[in-house]
């Protein structure tokens, strides 16, 4: 997309297209999984998504398996 603007890394509208986009993705996460940290059935509808199975039953769980999940995809992406 720089590429396609030819802006250059230090470009005002670039940094603000980088920020707009970043809030516009967080603002969808928080759309389809919500905001409530300690909202269970939102874990395990993210655990669902990131194909983890048995969907775990408590928090806790939910919590550590998501959080192992996305890390080995960000690892194994980037």
């Amino acid at each position: 997309m720089c590429d396609d603007f030819e802006w250059d890394s230090d470009d005002y509208e670039m940094r603000d297209a980088r920020r707009k986009f970043k809030s516009a993705m967080v603002q969808q996460f928080n759309d389809l999984y919500g905001t409530d940290e300690e909202d269970l059935n939102s874990w395990q509808n993210l655990c669902r998504i990131l194909n983890i199975g048995p969907v775990p039953e408590g928090l806790k769980e939910c919590r550590e398996v998501s959080i192992c999940r996305v890390s080995f995809i960000m690892t194994w992406d980037g």
